[in-house]
């Protein structure tokens, strides 16, 4: 049995009801177009959106609307009869499209010769509702090819978005009264707001900004290659063999220094064999002086020349600078 033409407003249309729906659709379609009936296969693609958008209006969770209008409005491309600009309607209406859903209730209303009266007063309801809350905003971009990004942003609930576009010149979009923001999102990823509380007809231009084109630096010369000297590791070793050569020096010769004194004032005859001990450990001490002194000067005298004849290296000053945060002559 067919189903009757009033739009689903709650999800308790039966599957095989909306199939019968589509059927009849050809027989209304070539009584009132002058073009002829679709085809078998464009009246059954038709059934097939059709059907799918009554069982997304059915969905146990919730309707989905979104889903169930792009459906709806396949179908209606196909076979253009008014019995689906009910349900064209009530899902652009729940989506908050409502310029698309003013535009098919009065189109449903117009259309409609034998629609239930309680539909009709129910459709014309609706459309007052709609009309007595759209806002009209006339929208363009610079430059154009943005898409439009309208949220609206209820009181309570949660915000609900519709796109629109790309959009090129002045573009006109029905949105309803409460707080908004609107987007324009360009192709290259750049989104440009408008947040506004929209109780009144608006005109609003998006301006995209002018990206500042990069500074042209002028050519850097190639570095010229910086020539050093740096000190070798023998160099180090041998600073550090003479200095600890000299200090070994100094040490003896001051313990060498301290026994002669002490032999000086043993040597009164009082003790003969304490003032030979010392002077033997005084000899003994002024020779490890001696061969301390001779080491670091051999030791000085090497390390002096690894210093003047360490080789010279050629870098890059750049990549010194980089690397070493420093210039090294």
């Amino acid at each position: 049995m067919p189903i009757s033409s009033r739009p689903t407003r709650v999800p308790s249309l039966l599957a095989g009801a909306a199939l019968a729906t589509v059927l009849s659709l050809s027989a209304t379609s070539q009584a009132q177009e002058t073009p002829p009936a679709p085809s078998p296969q464009i009246q059954e693609d038709a059934r097939v959106h059709f059907t799918a958008g009554v069982n997304l209006l059915q969905d146990p969770a919730k309707p989905r609307y979104d889903e169930a209008y792009a459906e709806f409005k396949k179908a209606y491309a196909l076979v253009p009869s008014w019995k689906i600009l009910g349900n064209i309607a009530l899902c652009a209406m729940n989506l908050e499209r409502d310029s698309e859903a003013i535009d098919a209730y009065t189109r449903y209303l117009a259309e409609a010769k034998d629609l239930d009266p309680a539909e009709r007063a129910q459709a014309e309801r609706d459309l007052s509702t709609l009309k007595a809350g759209l806002v009209k905003v006339t929208v363009s971009s610079n430059p154009d090819g943005a898409q439009i990004h309208d949220t609206r942003i209820p009181a309570r609930g949660q915000p609900v978005t519709n796109i629109y576009g790309p959009i090129a010149g002045k573009t006109e979009i029905g949105v309803r009264r409460g707080h908004h923001v609107i987007k324009a999102h360009y192709p290259d990823g750049v989104d440009v707001s408008w947040e506004i509380d929209l109780d009144a007809d608006q005109a609003h231009v998006f301006d995209k900004p002018i990206e500042q084109p990069k500074p042209v630096l002028p050519p850097v010369a190639p570095a010229e290659p910086l020539k050093t000297r740096p000190i070798t590791t023998p160099v180090y070793i041998g600073a550090a063999a003479t200095g600890a050569l000299a200090v070994g020096w100094i040490v003896t010769g001051s313990i060498a220094l301290s026994t002669h004194s002490k032999f000086e004032n043993a040597n009164d005859g009082s003790d003969p064999n304490r003032a030979k001990d010392l002077r033997s450990s005084g000899q003994t001490m002024n020779v490890v002086s001696d061969i301390f002194l001779g080491t670091a000067i051999v030791a000085g005298a090497v390390t002096a020349y690894l210093y003047l004849t360490r080789p010279t290296v050629t870098t890059n000053a750049a990549s010194t600078l980089l690397t070493t945060g420093r210039i090294t002559f």
